[in-house]
């Protein structure tokens, strides 16, 4: 079974709740950000535990494998 987990912050800056067992936060929607990169199909790596979700903006978050 997966175990993915998905992660909605809005417009703080915010400490992330810790993902599932074995897997990390990865980045699929940040709107803050220009396009195409505002967008990462299968998610960006490396979301730290503290996100910066700027004013007026939102991000999705996706728990991946390790």
């Amino acid at each position: 079974m997966d175990s993915s987990a998905l992660c909605l912050a809005l417009q703080i800056p915010c400490t992330l709740p810790k993902p599932p067992s074995g897997r990390k936060w990865c980045r699929l929607v940040d709107t803050n950000l220009a396009p195409p990169k505002d967008f990462t199909v299968g998610g960006n790596a490396g979301v730290e535990s503290v996100y910066g979700v700027a004013p007026h903006s939102s991000i999705v978050l996706i728990s991946k494998p390790c």
